[in-house]
């Protein structure tokens, strides 16, 4: 117990009453106001120490003890409450610590202020954390990157991408997991994952064996993921993901067509809760949309038409999530239809970069891809869903004829190989000509996507190639000039003669890229 004894005008006698003695600590008149704080029950037991001290407290003192980043041990810092606010945010953390969390960050598709966020949890949670990145070796190339590792005392463990067929950073965090799991001690391990499930059994066996395992997931949309880690009986936490001003809307009609449009950008996104989205689930699990490891959003858009409930805003995605919340909490499950056959939905994006004026125009680059994709649509399931898809993608035209050659492009394009590859229906040396179509078609009824798929590769940097080899006059020729032109470059490199316009610009970009060492492995053509 404290008390609080008669003071002079220019300090205050406090005294703290401990087993064996008691001993008083001079304030500061400039922080009497803030004296009284010291009585709470809230005070932690590592304030005692110094608090039993009886050492006068100078400015000089207080200012080199704050300057040092470290509690004051022999002086109390009473001169202002800022300073009285960071001392006792020190103390009560190192009152509550843990431990040390080995935190393992799967970086392949997240931003540096979502791992800053994940590491300042668990430093709230009163861990000691220890991180370290996975990504590509290239990663470190990247100033922003580099400040984060820095800064946090990041360890970085290169990733190479020697295959195509696998995800290469899954399965080096997986072998990360296992060799921690096998050393002795109780260190808490930490993984933060961008909403997949990948790592559900090795979590689980981790578990298993008595180990504490902490799973950061941003909060996108995937209760799925959250859900099977959770029944792994790991810790989960989910990450609040920052919404970025988004200029660009994208509404799926009730026809099944789509359009884009821009807005001002200040409007906010509704969000819908937990509780909700749990619930939007649940609904649709009855109704035979959302099964295991489904994407929310695609499984709400599928619903949504076909029940004939209107337009749905299907980008920003928490448009769709919010309105079917809505709708459930209103009417339930009336006017909702049953699931009654299978029909693919597609979000089409331009490319994978993201220029600085698709930010100034679109408030992202990710919303600037969208804007140039052309918008969503929504097909219903038929033999030739895939030549269907590969037409509305651009894929398939006057220019591009050859159906084999259309889908090997498609497959190699960075977007969809990697959503292939999630799938596991990546084509494979011995496949037949139907057997990529039947996987890609399987791809394109999954809901296990978001169902954004990469249009046809932009002739741009080809046509500047060809430019400076001497094959075209200017980058503005016509598309024939242009094919003719590609026709002679393949021959003097020794490539292939091919059908459509498309496989050229493929074949001529995947060249100039095919020495770089952090790349994955080029996909063959199965043909």
């Amino acid at each position: 117990m404290s008390t609080i004894e008669a003071a002079t005008p220019t300090s205050i006698q406090l005294s703290w009453e401990s087993q064996t003695k008691q001993r008083p600590v001079r304030v500061h008149s400039s922080f009497a106001p803030f004296a009284t704080m010291l009585r709470g029950p809230w005070v932690p037991a590592s304030c005692k120490p110094w608090l039993a001290q009886s050492v006068p407290a100078t400015k000089p003192d207080a200012q080199k003890a704050y300057q040092s980043g470290k509690c004051c041990k022999n002086t109390l810092c009473s001169f202002f409450a800022a300073s009285w606010i960071r001392h006792r945010k020190r103390c009560i953390s190192a009152a509550r610590r843990k431990g040390e969390c080995r935190l393992l960050v799967d970086a392949d598709a997240l931003a540096t202020p979502c791992i800053q966020d994940a590491i300042a949890l668990l430093q709230q949670e009163g861990w000691q954390v220890r991180a370290a990145i996975f990504a590509n070796p290239r990663r470190i190339q990247n100033k922003k990157w580099r400040a984060l590792m820095k800064e946090y005392n990041i360890e970085f463990r290169p990733v190479g991408r020697q295959s195509g067929f696998s995800d290469s950073n899954d399965q080096a965090i997986n072998s990360e997991l296992r060799k921690l799991m096998a050393l002795p001690g109780s260190t808490c391990l930490g993984l933060l994952v961008n909403g997949d499930s990948n790592f559900a059994n090795v979590v689980g066996d981790v578990v298993a064996i008595g180990r504490e395992i902490i799973v950061i997931i941003p909060d996108t949309g995937r209760p799925s993921s959250v859900n099977a880690y959770r029944q792994a009986a790991a810790t989960v936490f989910l990450l609040p993901v920052k919404q970025d001003p988004c200029k660009v809307r994208a509404t799926l009609l009730a026809t099944g067509e789509g359009k884009v449009q821009l807005c001002n950008g200040d409007g906010k996104i509704p969000l819908a809760s937990q509780i909700d989205a749990d619930r939007a689930c649940d609904a649709l699990m009855d109704l035979g949309y959302y099964t295991t490891n489904s994407f929310l959003p695609t499984c709400i858009v599928k619903c949504w038409v076909e029940s004939s409930l209107g337009p749905l805003c299907v980008y920003p995605r928490n448009f769709a999530i919010y309105a079917f919340c809505r709708h459930l909490s209103q009417r339930g499950l009336r006017d909702l239809w049953p699931k009654r056959k299978e029909s693919c939905f597609a979000l089409p994006l331009y490319g994978t970069s993201r220029p600085n004026h698709f930010i100034e125009e679109y408030g992202s680059g990710y919303a600037g891809n969208v804007w140039n994709g052309g918008g969503p649509f929504r097909l219903h399931d038929s033999a030739d869903l895939t030549f269907r898809v590969l037409t509305r993608l651009g894929y398939i035209n006057r220019w591009n004829t050859d159906a084999n050659e259309a889908m090997f492009v498609f497959c190699s394009s960075t977007l969809n190989k990697r959503m292939l590859r999630k799938l596991f229906l990546l084509p494979e040396a011995g496949d037949s000509s139907g057997d990529v179509s039947a996987k890609m078609r399987e791809g394109f009824l999954s809901n296990s996507t978001a169902g954004t798929w990469q249009l046809g590769p932009k002739d741009k940097d080809v046509r500047s190639l060809l430019q400076k080899e001497g094959l075209l006059q200017t980058a503005s020729a016509s598309k024939s000039d242009c094919l003719q032109a590609m026709q002679q470059y393949a021959a003097r490199q020794g490539m292939p003669s091919m059908k459509n316009y498309d496989s050229y610009v493929s074949w001529i970009l995947t060249s100039l890229s095919r020495n770089d060492p952090h790349r994955r492995e080029i996909l063959k053509s199965p043909f």
